[in-house]
């Protein structure tokens, strides 16, 4: 839940600590890390809510990580277009 919160608020422009994020954001996937490893992968079926969870929490990693990479992108060229 902590996770999708601070991508909603990432995704609205409400965190400026970029360090806060980062920080989250890496023990987030480290804590999945240690979820899938302590998982038996082949109890997994399509219905099992354990996967659900898995496929969610990867999801919203992958989109935070497009949107902190999209941000980065806009202030590099922000900052190139100011230098021509």
């Amino acid at each position: 839940m902590g996770l999708a919160a601070l991508h909603q608020r990432s995704l609205l422009g409400e965190t400026n600590n970029h360090h806060l994020e980062l920080e989250f954001h890496t023990k987030a996937v480290r804590q999945l890390q240690d979820f899938l490893s302590s998982i038996n992968i082949n109890e997994l079926r399509p219905e099992n809510e354990t996967l659900v969870e898995i496929i969610t929490c990867g999801i919203a990693l992958i989109s935070f990580e497009c949107n902190r990479l999209a941000t980065a992108f806009k202030r590099h060229v922000l900052n190139r277009s100011h230098d021509a």
